[in-house]
């Protein structure tokens, strides 16, 4: 995340999101970083690749429309039930 630090490598899971368009043409590839770090300093700021940064907590989650790949991966961390 663009603007914070961590103390350590952060834990990393990867998902992908296709959407096609008619046909077997791409319309949009999302790759989804997911990371569990310490947090040090800095606050989240939206770079060139992100309309928006932010802390979320888990029960602002449903309102974001989060993907379900990440829902499950934070699932699984503990973070949501």
């Amino acid at each position: 995340m663009t603007n914070t630090e961590y103390p350590d490598k952060p834990r990393v899971a990867v998902g992908a999101v296709v959407i096609h368009r008619e046909g077997d043409r791409t319309r949009f590839h999302y790759v989804i970083l997911d990371l569990e770090a310490s947090y040090v300093a800095g606050e989240p700021q939206a770079g060139d690749d992100v309309l928006e940064a932010g802390w979320f907590g888990p029960e602002q989650l449903q309102a974001l429309g989060v993907n379900t790949r990440t829902l499950h991966l934070l699932k699984i961390i503990g973070f949501i039930p």
